[in-house]
């Protein structure tokens, strides 16, 4: 087992470097999600991310072996997680992605990785939603996260008071209406109002 500690890298550290990424030549740690398999290095996972860099400092069976499976999470957010570690753009005009790479990192605490998918979601969202597909947005948004993930939902919710009455009247955003998740919406969806939570549309300008 290696120890691993967390180092501050450069900004530019790795930047442009994509083949590093995912080439077993002289990658020592290898990261499993769903049917994937990444290629990594140490020293970078454990820089940006203190779950891994508390995790090599340990002795575990997944230090020991350098195979730390994911297989709980979403494969493509993984990916993108690391991605973003080596410098390579990702999340192209993809919401979800956006929202559960949020929620991937976060458990990972990896901040770097966070605030940018935020940002990223935010500016996918802030932007006129086309009605057709913003119920299933939210929906799958709230299905992935929970309150520790506030921020998150916050953008979400912006985005349904701004639409609110239109939301109403539509059948998919109605028929997923007794979800816990949409529950826990609808609570949201409240406080907004009771606070004057600002909508999406007053950011646009």
């Amino acid at each position: 087992m290696t120890a691993c500690k967390r180092r501050k890298l450069s900004p530019g550290a790795f930047s442009g470097r994509e083949e590093y990424f995912n080439n077993p030549r002289f990658s020592d740690l290898t990261i499993l999600s769903g049917d994937q398999k990444f290629y990594v290095h140490k020293v970078l996972v454990c820089a940006y991310s203190e779950y891994f860099s508390l995790l090599f400092d340990g002795d575990w069976n997944e230090t020991r072996k350098n195979v730390v499976k994911l297989y709980e999470d979403d494969p493509q957010a993984v990916k993108a997680m690391l991605q973003f570690m080596y410098g390579i753009g990702y999340m192209r005009g993809d919401d979800l992605l956006a929202a559960s790479v949020y929620v991937v990192s976060d458990k990972y605490l990896v901040p770097k990785v966070k605030e940018h998918a935020l940002e990223k979601f935010y500016l996918g969202m802030k932007y006129p939603v086309g009605l057709n597909s913003l119920p299933s947005v939210i929906t799958r948004v709230y299905a992935m996260t929970t309150k520790i993930h506030q921020e998150l939902r916050d953008i979400v919710v912006s985005v349904a008071l701004d639409r609110i009455y239109t939301l109403w009247k539509n059948k998919e955003f109605v028929a997923v209406n007794d979800t816990i998740s949409l529950q826990e919406m609808h609570e949201c969806l409240a406080w907004g109002l009771l606070s004057n939570l600002p909508v999406l549309s007053s950011l646009w300008t």
